[in-house]
C-alpha cells in the first residue's frame, strides 16, 4: 500500500511539473480592515501560516514550482514571504483598476502558455489544485455546488459544459459557485487574454474576470466544470470569513 500510494504521488507530481501557476494577490482587502491595515489581505492567518504560503505549499507539493504572483498592496512584505519560491509582478494599478490589470500585468509570463490560476484570497483543501489541474477543456472551471446568494460569483452548467458565469445569476438556477481557481490550456490562456482588452473597452476598468470568461465562450471553446464538492473552501472578503476559516479543517477527507 506504502509503494502504491509512493507511485499514485510520484506521477502527480511528475504530471503538473511542467504547468505554471498564476496566483492574482494585490487586492487591497479593504473590508477586512483593520485586519489589513498593516498586512496585505493574502498575508493573514489561517492555522498561524499566510493564506499565500500555504498556496505555494500546496503547488509545490504537487510539482508546480513556475509560480508567478502578481503583487499590489504592501507588496514588499507579499515578496518577503514568496521569496524563491515564486516570481513577484508588481501591478501598479491595484488602487483604481480591478482584477483584469492583475492579469495584463502578467500577460508577458503565461500567455499561451497552460497555467492554473488561483486568487490570493482562498483556503482550500490541498487537494483542489490537482483536482482543478487534472480538469479539461480549453478552460476548466472550479465549481463549489452549493446554494448561493446575491454576492456570489456564479455559474450555470448545462450539458456538461459551463455556459454562463455571473453573479447577477438568478440563485436559485446557478449550479454553484466559481472556486476562483481554474485551469487554462495553451489555447485557452491565449483566448483569454485576447479578449481582456475588449471586456475593459465595453465593462471599464472594474470589469470582472467572469465578464471575460462568458467571451471566451461566445467565441466557441469550451470551458468545462471540475467540481470541488466534499472539499473544504472558502473566500476571505469579509471578517466573518477569516473567523470561520480559522475554525475550518483543511483535509483532503474533509467535507463541509
Amino acid at each position: 500500500m506504502l509503494l502504491l500510494c509512493l507511485g499514485t504521488f510520484i506521477k502527480t507530481v511528475l504530471f503538473f511539473q511542467g504547468m505554471k501557476a498564476l496566483i492574482l494577490a494585490a487586492g487591497m482587502g479593504s473590508r477586512l480592515m483593520p485586519y489589513t491595515e498593516e498586512t496585505p489581505k493574502c498575508l493573514l492567518k489561517v492555522g498561524e501560516v499566510p493564506m499565500l504560503a500555504l498556496q505555494l505549499k500546496a503547488l509545490h507539493a504537487i510539482g508546480i514550482r513556475d509560480i508567478v504572483v502578481v503583487t499590489g498592496y504592501l507588496k514588499e512584505k507579499v515578496e518577503e514571504v514568496v521569496g524563491d519560491q515564486g516570481k513577484c509582478i508588481f501591478n501598479p494599478d491595484f488602487e483604481t483598476h480591478g482584477i483584469l490589470h492583475s492579469f495584463l500585468a502578467a500577460k508577458e509570463e503565461v500567455y499561451g502558455e497552460e497555467f492554473l490560476y488561483l486568487a490570493g484570497d482562498i483556503v482550500y483543501n490541498a487537494k483542489i489544485p490537482s483536482l482543478i489541474a487534472s480538469g479539461k477543456g480549453d478552460i476548466a472551471i472550479g465549481v463549489d455546488r452549493k446554494p448561493c446568494n446575491e454576492e456570489h460569483s456564479k455559474v450555470l452548467v448545462e450539458n456538461g459544459q459551463v455556459v454562463e458565469m455571473a453573479k447577477t445569476i438568478v440563485c436559485g438556477e446557478a449550479t454553484g459557485e466559481f472556486a476562483h481557481i481554474a485551469k487554462f490550456s495553451k489555447e485557452g490562456s491565449k483566448a483569454f487574454f485576447d479578449v481582456i482588452e475588449e471586456t475593459l473597452a465595453e465593462k471599464d476598468a472594474r470589469a470582472y474576470m467572469m465578464d471575460a470568461l462568458n467571451k471566451v465562450r461566445d467565441k466557441g471553446l469550451v470551458m468545462l466544470p471540475v467540481y470541488t464538492d466534499g472539499y473544504a473552501r472558502i473566500e476571505i472578503d469579509f471578517i466573518e470569513d477569516l473567523e470561520k476559516a480559522r475554525k475550518m479543517v483543511f483535509h483532503e477527507t474533509d467535507a463541509r
